[in-house]
């Protein structure tokens, strides 16, 4: 499963895009981009994170230079001026099984 980090349209975001349904969060795109069909969430141009939106922002001088664009479609901690966390693999399965298990409860107690 290849996920790429693909532009949209000229100026737009980066959406996660792949030929076929990475995962649950793939949605049927209307057209084909670099011969993928799926895409996925959005891309912070600053902090290259997966996020669930983007906003278009006027890019600071520096950026200008070095990215060529006058706008930057960023991420609200991006704007914001904080840091987004990045997890690894493992801190990743770790709350994988830590919301497995809060659902399993739930569902125990719910009956």
């Amino acid at each position: 499963m290849n996920i790429s980090n693909i532009r949209t349209w000229a100026g737009g975001p980066l959406r996660q895009m792949a030929a076929t349904k990475a995962s649950r969060a793939f949605i049927p795109f209307k057209t084909t981009i670099e011969r993928c069909s799926f895409a996925g969430k959005y891309v912070c141009d600053r902090c290259l994170e997966p996020c669930s939106g983007v906003l278009l922002k006027d890019a600071s001088d520096v950026e200008k230079n070095e990215r060529q664009m006058a706008f930057l479609w960023l991420c609200e901690t991006c704007i914001a001026g904080g840091t987004r966390k990045v997890r690894s693999e493992s801190q990743k399965q770790a709350l994988i099984a830590r919301l497995a298990m809060a659902r399993a409860a739930k569902r125990g107690t719910d009956g």
